[in-house]
């Protein structure tokens, strides 16, 4: 009905918005609290379908004040208005699971009460598939969400106290204390158990070099072949491609997280295209080959996680490929108003998904284990293979400062242990010890230890 209604008006004609999602820009008609922003109902609840859930979340004054508040803290970035909906949700599930083990609690504010503790203990076994016998859940992680997000709740709702009967104040600031002692020995700590169950032997499988140089080169090629057509006749169908290939040449090439490549506003195209070369004063304490480096990759900074400043690196031919697609955006039927450089073509202010275009290149590459080629996997592999190398502790903070993350995080988390430089270096430790070579060991490291391994034949036995 919207599509053809002629009372619609004449903004949403000129944007031709689709007709898509009528029916869940329609529930918000429906009865809703009025502790929802407007900024909450615009950009979030808009896009929830209608279900008993969202019944209670859109009713319920408590989670609305908190989707409120998540809505502001993260609303001016649009990737993470469906992070607010999970967390809405989420809070939503909890409220319905308690609804049917205690009859007196109508809405997330029953539930911040010592005498229904345990039924919100209860209730959140039941939505994340606890097991008595084992101790173990099917979906921990989701445990420890619905912790956060009561706790968040409670404080919220203590925040408004001056508003509230002192009884009622007095109530949620005991089940707040309750919380924090009860709560880790109820709940967090199987839900830990579990998560931590399941990765400890988890095998770790990453790129192959040989893989890598695969997808590089077809990429590569099928994105000079895209080029040259583009620059014959622009078609959105090969503007779409190029775009896409261009894309995931950044995420492979810089090792780059997905969703930060993929947002880069095309305002930073104008700064690439604009960049000189490196000071000359700089340039004297590096070599030929760095120096060659410098003048022949560009350098950009985007946000990333945690709003970190990350780099990002454009060879010459990349640089061309972005000039093309953003001459031409606006022939191919891209929005004026499309912040993105990896922009879609339509209406919408969205841009192409970093990890579907690297899933379905790594597929049509003919990588031998095209599971592997994913961002995550790409950058630990990078961090990795960096413990082969004797790198400086000046050079491991410049490594870890590219790959947008601290020193101790990217020993905890990306240089995972290798089980094959495990068996190759650590065993020769252990080999030249148990051959009684200890005072032949001072002031080495672990390249240095020489051990015979013929002498230890029999270990294939």
């Amino acid at each position: 009905h919207q599509k053809s209604c002629r009372l619609k008006s004449v903004i949403e004609q000129d944007h031709r918005r689709p007709p898509g999602r009528c029916q869940a820009r329609g529930d918000l008609l429906l009865p809703i609290s009025i502790e929802a922003s407007q900024g909450l109902k615009d950009e979030v609840l808009s896009r929830m379908n209608h279900s008993e859930l969202t019944s209670t979340i859109f009713t319920d004054d408590l989670i609305m004040r908190f989707g409120s508040r998540l809505h502001f803290r993260h609303g001016h970035l649009q990737h993470r208005w469906q992070y607010v909906r999970e967390r809405l949700r989420q809070m939503g599930h909890l409220v319905l699971a308690t609804k049917k083990l205690d009859s007196n609690v109508r809405n997330l504010t029953d539930c911040i009460s010592c005498s229904a503790y345990d039924k919100v203990v209860e209730a959140v076994k039941s939505v994340c598939g606890f097991d008595a016998k084992t101790n173990t859940y099917k979906t921990p992680s989701l445990a420890l969400k619905l912790g956060h997000g009561l706790k968040e709740c409670t404080e919220i709702f203590i925040s408004e106290s001056m508003k509230l009967a002192k009884s009622r104040r007095r109530n949620a600031k005991e089940f707040l204390k309750l919380y924090k002692t009860q709560w880790r020995v109820d709940v967090s700590s199987h839900a830990l158990r579990s998560l931590y169950t399941r990765k400890f032997n988890k095998p770790m499988i990453l790129p192959l070099a040989e893989d890598v140089k695969v997808l590089h080169s077809f990429l590569e090629n099928e994105a000079r072949r895209t080029h040259e057509r583009l620059l014959k006749e622009i078609t959105a169908k090969d503007w779409q491609a190029l775009c896409q290939l261009t894309l995931a040449e950044l995420i492979l090439f810089n090792r780059r997280r997905s969703g930060e490549v993929q947002r880069i506003p095309v305002s930073l195209f104008s700064l690439l295209k604009d960049k000189k070369d490196c000071n000359d004063d700089f340039l004297l304490g590096l070599s030929k080959i760095e120096v060659a480096l410098c003048k022949l990759l560009k350098h950009i900074e985007i946000q990333g996680k945690k709003g970190r400043k990350v780099p990002i690196l454009v060879t010459d031919i990349v640089s061309q490929h972005l000039t093309t697609l953003v001459d031409s955006r606006e022939h191919v039927g891209v929005a004026k108003d499309n912040t993105y450089l990896f922009a879609r073509i339509g209406a919408s202010n969205s841009c192409y998904r970093g990890s579907d275009c690297l899933r379905r290149f790594s597929k049509e590459c003919g990588a031998s284990n095209a599971e592997s080629l994913t961002s995550t996997k790409l950058r630990k592999h990078i961090a990795t293979m960096s413990q082969v190398l004797s790198l400086r502790s000046d050079e491991l903070d410049l490594l870890a400062g590219f790959m947008g993350h601290d020193i101790r995080v990217h020993r905890d988390f990306y240089r995972l242990p290798s089980s094959t430089l495990q068996v190759a270096k650590i065993s020769k430790l252990l080999l030249a010890v148990e051959s009684g070579k200890i005072t032949s060991l001072m002031g080495k490291n672990l390249d240095d230890i020489k051990v015979d391994v013929e002498g230890w034949s029999h270990l294939k036995h």
